[in-house]
């Protein structure tokens, strides 16, 4: 290095410094703004832009700066955040979620996301937004005699049954995915299934208004069996070990799902055309009567998981 770029480098640093000092004097937007277009990459850029932050105190501004300057020491990052929260304290819902959406910074989204729960009509509209047993809960343990705790009731109805839905619809995928693995030569060969096969009853008098469902449960473990029909709500039918099931039902195309207590066993499916029609099913859901490990095991965990949904959508509406 020259003398000459020495003393170059000297004077940059020099009237860096002076431009610094004079901005801090001047203590104004402008002045530290002029600083930061003149020394964008000046070691004192941090501490001009955080001042030039708080001395504008917008919303905007200080969330510029958690966002330019990640590495900020953390004091004044936990300052800004603080100021931000106190601005926000007196905006509408949809403006503090419009600011929660677009920012960045990881702590001050979960300072913005209890600012809204720590006010009931905002921790009700987040509930809603979430739509999920867990926001629900939060709710009622927040606001225990809150003004939306009969709608809770109702949405989290409606919660069960859309679960109960997507339990099937998921158990059906897990069935085909299991029988599609099934080996296809010979005498055996079939094409892949597209749905669950029709089962034919026992015997059919179209002139009955109704027909009849009679199901055993042969397996050495409880299942819950799941039964649809278009346009209606899903009828639950919880079934021991070694239990049977007999009841009228609606004239009508169903699907039927039996999911058994054991998550290791794939979930069995089978759709009825019922038009004064007599059912005697047995069960395929122990061990030996369905193919073990046919659904992939991405299937079976959001079986698992859906299972948990509606344990706690059961327990809390109860």
């Amino acid at each position: 290095m020259t003398l000459a770029s020495c003393g170059t480098k000297s004077g940059q640093i020099a009237m860096d410094e002076k431009s610094y000092n004079k901005a801090l004097k001047e203590n104004t937007v402008e002045a530290y703004a002029a600083f930061l277009t003149e020394y964008p990459d000046s070691k004192y850029a941090e501490d001009i832009a955080y001042n030039m932050a708080l001395q504008e105190g917008t919303v905007e501004r200080l969330c510029w700066y958690l966002t330019r300057y990640k590495d900020a020491p953390e004091f004044r990052a936990e300052q800004v955040r603080d100021t931000i929260i106190k601005l926000l304290s007196n905006e509408t819902y949809d403006s503090i979620r419009k600011v929660q959406t677009n920012v960045s910074d990881n702590l001050l989204k979960t300072d913005i996301y209890n600012l809204l729960w720590s006010r009931e009509e905002y921790a009700w509209q987040i509930a809603c937004s979430e739509n999920s047993i867990t926001s629900y809960e939060k709710y009622i343990h927040s606001y225990p005699k809150g003004d939306h705790l009969k709608q809770i009731q109702k949405k989290e109805a409606f919660l069960s049954e859309q679960k109960c839905n997507d339990l099937m619809d998921v158990a059906i995928r897990a069935y085909l995915e299991s029988e599609n693995k099934r080996p296809r030569y010979g005498r055996n060969y079939r094409k892949k299934m597209e749905t669950p096969e029709v089962i034919k009853p026992t015997f059919s008098n179209p002139e009955l208004e109704t027909s009849y469902l009679e199901l055993k449960n042969a397996g050495a473990s409880a299942c819950t069996v799941y039964l649809r029909a278009k346009s209606s709500k899903v009828q639950t039918i919880y079934m021991k070990a070694h239990s049977t099931y007999e009841n009228d039902i609606a004239n009508g195309s169903y699907d039927l799902v039996v999911i058994d207590d054991n998550d290791d066993i794939t979930p069995w499916a089978c759709r009825l055309d019922a038009h004064g029609s007599f059912y005697g099913i047995e069960l395929s859901t122990t061990e030996g009567s369905v193919f073990m490990g046919g659904a992939h095991e991405e299937t079976m965990a959001e079986i698992s998981s859906l299972k948990s949904d509606l344990k706690k959508v059961k327990k809390s509406l109860n």
